[in-house]
């Protein structure tokens, strides 16, 4: 029917080794859906596009930065 398709997840380049495989007719051939982090949070707009938000994490430590930067 198709080729084979791979998804991992988006946190990947950060070391999240969840993903799955499908075979040719779309049927899941492996997957591991064990994640190392919490899901990522977004915004859905009107339109259906999805709009990244920082984590609480991430937004501490910008204000942070820019809170030393003012000094």
């Amino acid at each position: 029917m198709g080729t084979d398709r791979r998804w991992y997840c988006s946190k990947r380049l950060c070391g999240c080794k969840a993903k799955v495989f499908l075979d040719a007719d779309g049927k899941i051939e492996f997957s591991d859906t064990d994640h190392n982090h919490t899901p990522p949070l977004y915004h859905v707009t009107s339109t259906g596009n999805y709009i990244p938000l920082k984590s609480s994490a991430a937004k501490k430590r910008e204000e942070e930065k820019h809170d030393s930067s003012q000094s």
